[in-house]
């Protein structure tokens, strides 16, 4: 039930799903939906008008973070966020090996393109859970494999709300030397706040800002070591996926 009645008034309970845009919000993006709606792509007067206010965003979503403004990229949503980063990844790092490992209470954004990998050849370890809907640092460290490119473990579940111990887990994944990505639509801004690290990669919802470092232990799907040789890269890498 994602809402109930009382009195005549509507509750709505499924924020996690998706929320209500706040007055502030409205308030703040009414100018680029009615009269600075310019595309900032484009260099003459409204384009650049539009490009300042995105900037600016990136800048703002970056200081939340501890990151640079260079390491944030909007997506149109969590969802394609998750696809892309496990998609792209597996594609890019598929000559060093095809194993991802994940659990099995991710969301499905990230169990539908782990299924799609498996169609092409990929091994996926889906790990179980406790009674709290808590994945083991221990059972993600024997997982790991020789050809192990990837573990993608959520921030905070959208269903029961448990924190997964992704600190923990991504120590084990740079020690071991295996990428590691989280979807944290459901923790951004909320304690413990993600936050700038050494093996985060962040996906938050509604507007997706993506976190990336430049370092190795980061990665994101349109810049490894540059932004646009790692584009074509991944390109290529996701044409031979028949991605």
């Amino acid at each position: 039930m994602s809402s109930i009645e009382n009195k005549g008034k509507v509750i709505y309970l499924d924020n996690a799903a998706t929320t209500k845009m706040s007055e502030e919000v409205k308030e703040a993006m009414d100018p680029y939906l009615e009269e600075k709606f310019g595309n900032a792509s484009t260099m003459y007067g409204y384009g650049e008008t539009s490009r300042q206010a995105l900037e600016k965003a990136r800048k703002t979503i970056a200081g939340t973070l501890e990151a640079k403004p260079s390491e944030i990229f909007f997506t149109s949503g969590g969802s394609e966020s998750d696809n892309w980063a496990v998609k792209c990844i597996a594609g890019e790092y598929k000559h060093k090996g095809k194993h991802i490992i994940t659990s099995k209470i991710e969301h499905h954004a990230i169990l539908n393109s782990c299924k799609y990998l498996e169609e092409l050849g990929y091994e996926v370890t889906y790990l179980d859970v406790d009674e709290y809907g808590m994945v083991s640092p221990e059972a993600v460290y024997h997982a790991i494999r020789e050809d192990t490119t990837l573990i993608t473990i959520m921030f905070g579940n959208n269903e029961v709300g448990t924190i997964e111990p992704v600190f923990s887990i991504g120590k084990i994944a740079r020690e071991k030397d295996v990428l590691f990505h989280t979807d944290a639509v459901q923790a951004y801004a909320q304690p413990p706040r993600p936050r700038r690290g050494g093996f985060c990669f962040f996906s938050p919802h509604p507007s997706a800002p993506q976190l990336i470092d430049k370092r190795k232990h980061f990665v994101h799907l349109l810049r490894l070591q540059g932004r646009v040789s790692a584009f074509k890269r991944l390109l290529h890498a996701a044409a031979d996926m028949r991605f």
